[in-house]
């Protein structure tokens, strides 16, 4: 929530869940909640920082993925024509050898 103005005095509040509700904590307008409210701006862009983080290795990590997904489909094509080559079919997603 943040700070609120009432009767031209400055109050903090923190939102805090529980369940689905989401409710007001009342911490002041004092020390306390100049405090409170530094902690809170701090924990704010820590987990801001965090998220940046895991967003530029997600994308650094996207790259790999997708290597490693053309070496899976090239490991399955060849897979297919070996089995195919020494006398397999595929029938209904099973590979089973041809009774000729």
């Amino acid at each position: 929530m943040g700070w609120e103005r009432r009767r031209k005095k400055d109050f903090y509040y923190r939102s805090q869940r529980t369940g689905n509700q989401v409710r007001k904590v009342y911490l002041g307008g004092g020390e306390i909640a100049r405090q409170a409210a530094a902690k809170d701006a701090a924990t704010k862009a820590r987990r801001a920082a965090d998220q940046a983080a895991l967003a530029e290795l997600q994308a650094k990590l996207a790259g790999l993925d997708g290597l490693a997904n053309e070496a899976q489909q090239g490991a399955e094509l060849l897979t297919e024509a070996a089995l195919l080559a020494i006398g397999f079919r595929e029938h209904r997603g099973e590979w089973r050898l041809r009774r000729d």
